[in-house]
């Protein structure tokens, strides 16, 4: 591919990819790691947005929560090292028996590890109850750690109420006093409030003013009131709130008692507390006397008291000023007597001054008494303030050295006593501090030792001695050391106690003149090396001379020719243990000796030669430490010097040999140690220290015992052991036989327990150094063994299983386990039973050590053998001069089961014929005996159990029993059959069947199951609960009852029905009533059914009396006499003066009306039968909706009923009702027109005015309740009969958004819906009913769609009236490779009054579908990009044998066009078919644009011929060729795609589409690379083919231009010519049988 050319190309892919650059919507799907390594951990949960709270209850903490809707709010962390995704569930378990319930899951998506906890927020709503639990769990198949995976939160749910109060805020009393005094102003009372509970609750708070005087208290004082004051949550603890109120003390003037109260309420709940209590005088005249705390001071120290007088009145004052002061530490005199006036709001300030004296003894106290009295309220009154001052501790001590100047000599130490005195007032320990001043260099003081004195009381005294020392005289002398003659320094003395006061005392020190010899020790210290200890092993001791230059010093300020004399001694000589132990003796081991021992004549200034011989030991090693020899040279001085009082010093200087520690032990020897054979033996092992110091050993044992054997060290058994701090033996010296150098160790040996007697195996033992490891030596610890005889029989208890059928064989080991050979004796002790043993191996054996032999037993069962008795028999085995053992053989015959449950036959109701089966009737308890029988070999202990259908009770007499071999126990089974009406299936003839479980008791194995079948026989039974339970009557009515009966029964009965009239109470026919209906008929009642039955009865008594009552009694009764049950409908029949029939259901006319119903009564007499005037009372009135409630939005006045009782023509016979009466009280009478007895035309007409239209209530009417009074017999109207009659309108309301068939019942904004593009859904909403319709709110729920927003309620939907309503819709994304989608949404509605409507529920609901098509560019867009780009492919591709470039531009161009054809059709099927088309079209030009690999093989063949070729590195060609077209051809499939998916891309956030996506890009991608790669691959073998073929034909040729030599050749290898054609005939025989040359054609590229 030429330069230009793959510009171009690159060119072209950079312009159809330039949208990838945008960035795209579609979320990032989620990706899990498929490595191990996260570790997801629950680390709290907790709950939100709903009462919860942790509960304190003396220490046991308890979580409640308030029934309703948490948020339970849950944190997650990846703990672990790679990241990860998990599931996390909530499971809530409702009690401590209850099982565990799934709440909610969902994915934590990817958590990063070592990330904070990420929150995830789940749902869960609570049910009142204790002890239910919270599980949050999360899971993963990566997790490796599951430890950390669950956490719990145990609660009780319940309406816990709980109001908190906090610190109340109110006036308090000025110090001293016991009542506030406030102006009569206005002042602020306030406490915060919480709730502590899980529910809202109500706060307020209630002040109430009492007189202290006397009198009734003032009208309490409300706050605001706080409601609700909400709950806290676990998460979000409760906040305080604020109740407040301002009392208005302008009017209050005097003295009350002030309470405030919180008052907390909530559902049947209410919790008051009082939060404070005071008293307050409310006057103009008030103040506040502000005073200092009460305090401690130190004695000596003083302090100002600060006291301000604030007037918090309104009036001007002034106070009068007394003071008074208990000890007199306290200083007032510079106050007043009077304050002089105060302004209101004004304040004055007055200090005291306190000075505590320094005797003041700890706790006396002074008592400040500040008294100010007011002099402009009448009556006067004082504020009052007491200051206590209370001395405190006092930590002081006094110091005192008894010289005031002390001589002092150069490096002498000089003892000064020191006296502290304790002058504080409390037991004190002083700590202790010295120093000089100036710091002269090289001075030292030393302290006692510690450096204090100890626990003094007041007053006592302790002397203690402080060591001076002054420095050295250097040569010359060193100012800075301020020690010549007459040099002075201080040295001073503190002592202080912690809290106390620092005190000093000083000593002057004057240097003495002092003339010394130095020892000149050139050096100080030797070191030995541990060839130098060791040395002394072997009788050479160290042996070592230190130089000494012997020099005399002085600190005379005139210098002396005078000569000294000195002498050379060794004064000390200390020794120190390295290891801590022992060396008391090792100086006596050592010489220290100086040469000379004198030194005279020496002159100030002058040197003299010395040495010091330092010797070791020879005898032994010296013991590790540091030796300290001092050295002193002590001067005399001639009588010039000692009377000019100059004075000597001996100086000392010490030398240091250190010797180092040599580590070395051994394990002695103590012979041959004698172990038990095979047995653990314990030995003690010597050890010693030969060394120098105390050492650390390390014992180890080497692994060179033979295999059998085995060896352990210490106590613990370890293969090795440790010894710490064993001393050296040097350490006692010269104490040669004391062992506190040795120790020892166990060894524990095991032996092979074959070994011979009197063998010797050796225990290797290696011992070094526990501290530095190094290996100090090994040891071979002898062991030996001796004879002995032992065995064992094995095992010793053998048990065999085997049945009464079988003698099985069976045997014991018996092993020499000693160390010689022995003999053995076998016979066995067999009780005489059911079970024989017999021994059938031989009785004596003689085995070797070591080996073993077998003992043979036979065991015979006879038929007699029982499964629980136990058969055995012992083994005996005699070992000579060895133990006796024993072994026990037990025979365990095998359990025959053989348990049978067996019901007794005479239950079986079918003679046999499928098992037993018993007929029940339902509601009935039938008892079912059985028999169980054991007739296995064994005693069984049995529990029965038994099994049911659910709402069956089923019962035995007994269920446990044991039963011996062939023993039976008779039970009985009860069973309860249910009564019909549960959810048991009880049709006639179902058969139940109940099982009795026998188990055995301590396996539950089961032995036997007992089944009998419950078959149901038929039941009949009725339910008619609209039959009615009375009817009334008045002369000649008749009055029908027609009713539905239901048979309830478990079968399809025909009935007989008798119908007859009965006097009340008795079995007598009554002739007052008579039937107009049949008085028998037989009626199928078919199950479930209802089934009309209808009785008319008419009253036939000419005159009835109020006392006459009857009894209908209609009987039921089966046909087959073999159907258990029947019924009885019975109705009380009754004469009534007021009745009505039914209620009187009107629909008001379209001209709105009154309408008019009878008011039907009769005159039934009592006493006489004469004409009679009554009186009607409405008594109540009963609305039977609210339309307050129901219609709020309508004006009542056009929902009023008006009721009129029309009793004759006259306006004075029409009556109004009264509607909102109340009670019956005799007082608002209409009285009626006179009546005749038993007459009922006529009657009274009730007027009824209705609502008018359109205001029409669904179900709205009302309940009338009158009362009749008799003119005679009321009793003063405590006598009456009373009846309801109900008027209520025929109407309902019925919206619908189903319009019965209707067009366009449902708009959509805009043309079309497009995915993820929100638009509006508009729907009618109609009422067909004839009543309103209140707070309808339509509903709308969409699949394929987010609802964005819905209408709100409609108030009112009048009959007729259509509303539109308007949805806001939003159409999911849809899947990426489709084009279109189906959306179905369902309109609804709802009201909280529906029930009232008499809806017609089918035309409620409307399904709303319609098409969603996918994204897409504007529709011209698209149809010109998809012409455009098919266009400019098919010309690229007629183009593409001028330039390969014009091939690679129609792959481009196709895409283009087909991108935006996927947008051309709205069809499910189009969106694949097209995606389908792409990839196939991008595959078939990159097979085309695989010529140019054809170009380069040629040229490369060309190179193969010796011809010239384009190309000088054809591999190279090819690799740039194939990547360029793998990179071009591939592109273009990923800007196909984001024409197809749109930018921003509306693709759903799930990993079927991420994945879908991903796996197309990659197949089509990889497609092309691969059909690339094989082209190039084919290119090359068909090219390296024809060179092979031409190279060939070439030879071919050759050969041919001389056949006489292709013939000699041909001769030589065997080959004839005619063999050479006759293969070539038969070869082309067979290509010419395998082609069809007829259809062979030359192909032509496209």
């Amino acid at each position: 591919m030429t330069t230009a050319a793959r510009a171009s190309s690159l060119g072209l892919v950079a312009l159809l990819l330039l949208p990838l650059m945008l960035p795209m919507a579609t979320p990032a799907a989620e990706a899990t790691s498929g490595r191990a390594g996260p570790d997801f951990s629950v680390s709290s949960m907790t709950l939100d947005n709903h009462g919860s709270v942790e509960l304190d209850d003396g220490g046991l903490l308890t979580i409640v929560a308030a029934p309703g809707d948490h948020t339970v709010r849950i944190e997650v962390a990846n703990v672990g090292t790679l990241q990860g995704s998990a599931t996390l569930t909530l499971v809530h378990k409702g009690s401590p028996t209850a099982f565990e319930v799934e709440v909610e899951q969902m994915s934590t998506g990817s958590l990063a590890p070592g990330g904070a906890p990420s929150v995830f927020l789940m749902s869960w709503t609570a049910a009142t109850g204790e002890g239910q639990t919270l599980f949050a769990r999360v899971s993963s198949l990566q997790d490796g750690n599951t430890m950390n995976d669950e956490r719990t939160l145990s609660l009780d749910v319940e309406r816990h109420l709980q109001g908190t109060t906090l610190e109340p805020n109110h006036p308090e009393a000025s110090p001293g006093q016991s009542v506030a005094r406030l102006s009569l102003g206005v002042h602020e009372l306030s406490v915060p409030v919480r709730n502590d509970g899980v529910e809202d609750i109500g706060a307020s708070m209630d002040v109430v003013l009492t007189p202290l005087s006397g009198g009734a208290a003032l009208p309490p004082l409300t706050s605001n009131i706080i409601s609700p004051l909400a709950p806290g949550s676990l998460h979000n603890p409760a906040d305080s709130e604020l109740l407040s109120l301002s009392l208005d003390a302008t009017s209050l003037a005097g003295a009350y008692n002030v309470t405030m109260t919180v008052t907390f309420t909530g559902p049947s709940w209410t919790d008051v507390i009082e939060v404070a209590a005071f008293d307050v005088v409310f006057s103009d005249y008030a103040a506040a006397l502000i005073a200092p705390q009460d305090r401690t001071l130190q004695p000596g120290t003083s302090k100002l008291l600060t006291f301000r007088l604030d007037n918090t009145g309104q009036q001007l004052d002034n106070w009068n000023i007394a003071t008074h002061t208990l000890t007199g530490w306290s200083d007032t005199s510079s106050w007043p007597l009077n304050t002089g006036p105060i302004s209101a709001g004004g304040n004055l300030e007055f200090v005291a001054y306190v000075d505590v004296p320094i005797t003041a003894a700890i706790g006396q106290t002074e008592l400040l008494t500040v008294t100010f009295t007011s002099q402009g309220s009448s009556p006067q009154y004082a504020l009052q303030a007491v200051v206590k001052i209370t001395a405190g501790e006092l930590f002081l001590a006094e110091v005192d050295i008894d010289n005031t100047s002390v001589s002092v000599v150069p490096g002498v130490p000089k003892g000064i006593t020191v006296n502290v005195t304790n002058q504080g007032n409390v037991d004190t320990n002083f700590l202790l501090t010295a120093g000089f001043s100036p710091s002269p260099q090289g001075w030292t003081v030393e302290l006692p030792v510690p450096p204090q004195t100890g626990y003094l009381q007041p007053g006592e005294t302790v002397g203690l001695e402080v060591t001076v020392t002054p420095a050295h005289i250097s040569a010359p002398l060193n100012p800075a050391e301020r020690n010549q003659e007459d040099d002075l320094v201080d040295l001073w003395v503190g002592a202080s106690a912690v809290n106390g006061i620092p005190v000093n005392d000083e000593l002057e020190l004057s240097v003495a003149p002092v003339i010394v010899v130095d020892p000149g020790l050139e050096i100080n210290e030797l070191e030995l090396t541990e060839a130098d200890v060791r040395a002394s092993r072997y009788g050479i001791g160290y042996d070592a001379l230190v130089p000494m230059d012997l020099e005399v010093r002085h600190n005379l300020i005139n210098d002396v020719n005078e000569l000294v004399n000195a002498t050379v001694a060794v004064s000390d000589v200390r020794f120190t243990s390295y290891g801590g132990a022992g060396g008391f003796e090792e100086t006596s081991r050592w010489a220290f000796t100086p040469s000379p021992l004198d030194a005279t004549n020496m002159t100030l200034g002058m040197t003299s030669p010395a040495v010091l011989s330092v010797q070791g030991p020879a005898d032994a090693l010296p013991l590790a430490g540091m030796l300290e020899a001092d050295v002193t040279v002590t001067p005399t001085l001639s009588t010039v010097h000692s009377s000019g009082g100059v004075n000597t010093a001996p100086v000392t200087r010490t030398v240091f040999v250190s010797v180092p520690g040599v580590n070395d032990g051994e394990i002695m020897d103590e012979g041959v140690r004698t172990a038990n054979v095979g047995v653990a033996t314990t030995f003690p092992i010597g050890l010693r220290n030969v060394g120098n110091d105390v050492s650390n050993y390390t014992i180890s044992l080497l692994n060179t015992l033979p295999v059998e054997w085995s060896a352990t060290l210490g106590t613990s058994g370890g293969l090795m052991t440790t010894v710490s701090s064993l001393p050296s033996q040097v350490a006692v010296h010269p104490n040669v036989v004391s062992t506190a150098h040795e120790t020892t160790f166990d060894l524990t040996v095991t032996s092979d327990p074959l070994a011979q007697a009197g063998s010797i195996t050796y225990v290797d033992l290696e011992l070094s150094n526990t501290d530095t490891g190094e290996v100090l030596g090994q040891a071979a610890i002898p062991i030996t063994v001796e004879a002995f005889v032992d065995a064992t029989l094995d095992p010793a208890y053998r048990r065999v299983n085997l049945s009464i059928f079988e003698s099985p064989l069976t045997s014991l080991t018996m092993t020499n386990t000693g160390n010689t050979p022995a003999q053995f004796t076998v016979e066995i002790v067999d009780p005489d039973d059911e079970v024989d043993f017999t021994l059938t191996s031989s009785s004596s054996v003689l085995i070797g050590a070591g080996f073993s032999d077998g003992v043979k037993v036979q065991m015979t069962p006879s038929e007699d053998a029982a499964a629980d008795v136990n058969y055995s028999a012992t083994v005996v085995v005699t070992v000579l001069d060895g133990p006796v053992l024993e072994a026990v053989i037990q025979a365990n015959v095998s359990e025959m089961d053989d348990v049978a449950l067996v019901f007794d036959a005479s239950l079986d109701d079918d003679a046999g014929s499928s098992g037993v089966q018993h007929n029940a009737i339902p509601g009935t308890t039938v008892n079912l005996p059985f028999t169980l029988t054991n007739g296995g070999n064994y005693i069984e202990d049995l529990t029965l159990v038994t099994q049911i259908d659910a709402g069956w009770g089923a019962s035995l007499d007994f269920t446990t029993v044991q039963l011996t071999i062939d023993e039976s126990q008779v039970g009985t089974l009860t069973v309860d059959v249910p009564a019909l009406g549960g959810s048991a299936e009880l049709d006639r003839g179902d058969v139940h069947e109940v099982l009795i479980y026998v188990n055995d008791t301590e396996t539950g194995t089961l032995r036997t199951i007992g089944a009998v079948d419950v078959v149901i026989a038929p039941l009949f039974d009725i339910s008619s609960p609209d039959w009615p339970s009375i009817l009334l009557f008045h002369q000649g009515l008749s009055q029908g009852i027609s009713a539905s009966v239901r048979n309830i029964g478990n079968a399809d009965i025909d009935v007989n029905v008798e119908v007859a009239l009965y006097r009340p109470g008795t079995d007598q026919l009554s002739d007052d009533w008579t039937l107009t209906s049949a008085t028998s008929q037989v009626v199928s009642l078919r199950r479930g059914v209802d089934t009309p039955l209808d009785v008319v009865v008419e009253l036939v008594e000419p005159q009835p009396l109020l006392s006459l009552q009857g009894e209908l009694r209609v009987t039921l009764t089966p046909v087959d006499a073999s159907v258990s049950g029947s019924a009885v409908l019975q109705t009380n029949l009754a004469v009534s003066r007021m009745f009505q029939n039914e209620p009187d259901v009107f629909m008001p006319g379209l001209g709105n009306g009154v309408e008019e119903r009878p008011f039907m009564w009769t005159h039934i007499p009592v006493s006489a039968s004469t004409a009679a005037i009554y009186e009607l009372e409405l008594c109540s009135a009963q609305r039977l909706v609210q339309p307050g409630l129901i219609a709020p939005n309508i004006d009542a006045s056009d929902l009023v009923w008006d009721f009129e009782l029309v009793t004759g023509n006259g306006a004075d016979q029409t009556h109004t009702l009264d509607l909102g009466a109340g009670g019956c009280a005799g007082d608002d009478l209409i009285t009626l027109p006179l009546r005749q007895a038993w007459v009922t035309t006529g009657a009274p007409m009730m007027a009824i005015d209705a609502p008018d239209r359109p205001n029409l209530l669904p179900g709205d009417g009302w309940d009338l309740t009158f009362r009749l009074y008799h003119p005679n017999e009321n009793a003063g109207y405590t006598e009456y009969t009373e009846a309801t009659y109900r008027y209520r309108l025929d109407t309902k309301a019925d919206p619908a958004f189903d319009l019965r068939n209707q067009a366009n019942e449902w708009n959509i904004t805009g043309s079309r819906l497009m995915e993820g593009v929100a638009t509006n859904l508009s729907l009618k909403l109609i009422n067909y009913g004839t009543s309103l319709a209140v707070d309808v709110l339509p509903e709308l729920t969409c699949e394929g769609a987010q609802v964005l927003s819905s209408p709100e309620a409609i108030p009112l939907l009048f009959p007729g009236e259509t509303v539109v309503v308007q949805f806001g819709i939003q159409p999911d994304s849809m899947d990426w490779w489709l084009s279109s989608s189906q959306l179905r949404c369902t309109a609804d509605w709802s009201s909280p009054v529906s029930d009232s409507f008499g809806d017609e529920t089918d035309n409620n609901r409307l399904v709303i579908e319609e098409e969603v098509v996918a994204w897409s560019p504007r529709p011209i867009v698209v149809l010109v990009g998809a012409a455009a780009g098919l266009l400019l492919a098919a010309l690229f591709v007629a183009l593409r044998n001028q330039n390969d470039n014009f091939r690679l531009a129609a792959v481009y161009a196709g895409l283009l066009g087909l991108g935006f054809s996927f947008h051309l059709l709205s069809i499910v099927w189009w969106g694949p078919v097209v995606l389908t088309v792409a990839a196939l079209w991008t595959w078939r030009m990159s097979w085309r644009a695989s010529e140019e690999f054809r170009v380069l093989h040629e040229d490369y063949q060309r190179q193969r011929k010796g011809l010239s070729t384009v190309y000088a590195d054809h591999f190279e060609a090819l690799r740039d060729t194939q990547r360029a077209l793998s990179t071009i051809l591939a592109l273009p499939i990923f800007g196909f795609v984001l024409i197809v998916m749109g930018v921003p891309a509306q693709v759903p956030g799930n990993n079927l589409n991420g994945g879908s996506l991903l796996a197309y890009l990659i197949v089509v991608s990889f497609g092309v690379i691969y059909l690339l790669r094989r082209s190039n691959r084919t290119y090359g073998r068909i090219y390296g083919r024809l060179t092979d073929i031409e190279t060939a034909s070439a030879r071919i040729e050759r050969d041919l231009a001389d056949p006489a030599r292709l013939l000699g050749d041909l001769a030589e290898d065997g080959l004839g010519l005619a063999d050479l054609l006759d293969e070539a005939s038969q070869a082309a025989r067979e290509l010419s049988d395998t082609v069809n040359w007829d259809e062979q054609e030359v192909v032509e590229d496209v």
